[in-house]
C-alpha cells in the first residue's frame, strides 16, 4: 500500500480516490451504508436507562464493573467495585422503572448533515455576493 502511495508526489486529499488504493488492499465499508448502518444508541439508552448521577454507585472511582443476567425479570443488574479482589455486595438495576433491557430500540440516523433553514439563507447571500457577477 505504501508503494501506491508513494507513487504521487502530492498529497492524497481526494477521497475517493484514496479509498481506491485502500480497495485494492483490503476491504472497504463505508459508514452509513448498507452493509454498516448507523443508530441513534445514546438517545436510545437515556430513555430507558438511569442518569449516571442517580446510580448506586459512583462510576469514577470503580475498578470493575459486574453485569449479572437476573433469572425472574430476564433484565440484568450491575455492581461497581472499588477494588480488583473484592467480591462482596450486591448488583442493582440501572433501569428506569418499568423500563426493559429489551426496550432499547435504536432509531436509524439518516446519512447526511441537515442545515437549518437560516444557515441556508445566510449561505446562499454569501455565495450570491461572492460569486455573481457585478
Amino acid at each position: 500500500m505504501e508503494k501506491d502511495v508513494e507513487k504521487h508526489s502530492t498529497l492524497l486529499t481526494d477521497q475517493d480516490y484514496i479509498i481506491t488504493i485502500f480497495k485494492k488492499h483490503a476491504t472497504v465499508i463505508r459508514l452509513g451504508d448498507n452493509y454498516c448502518p448507523v443508530y441513534n444508541w445514546k438517545k436510545a439508552v437515556f430513555e430507558v436507562l438511569k442518569k449516571p448521577a442517580s446510580w448506586h454507585f459512583k462510576l469514577q472511582p470503580c475498578k470493575r464493573i459486574v453485569v449479572s443476567k437476573t433469572k425472574k425479570t430476564g433484565n440484568c443488574v450491575v455492581m461497581g467495585k472499588l477494588h480488583y479482589n473484592e467480591n462482596i455486595g450486591e448488583g442493582k438495576s440501572l433501569l428506569k422503572r418499568g423500563k426493559k433491557i429489551t426496550s432499547i430500540n435504536p432509531n436509524l440516523i439518516p446519512k447526511g448533515v441537515q442545515l437549518k433553514p437560516a444557515k441556508l439563507t445566510d449561505l446562499n447571500k454569501l455565495l450570491s455576493k461572492h460569486f455573481m457577477p457585478h
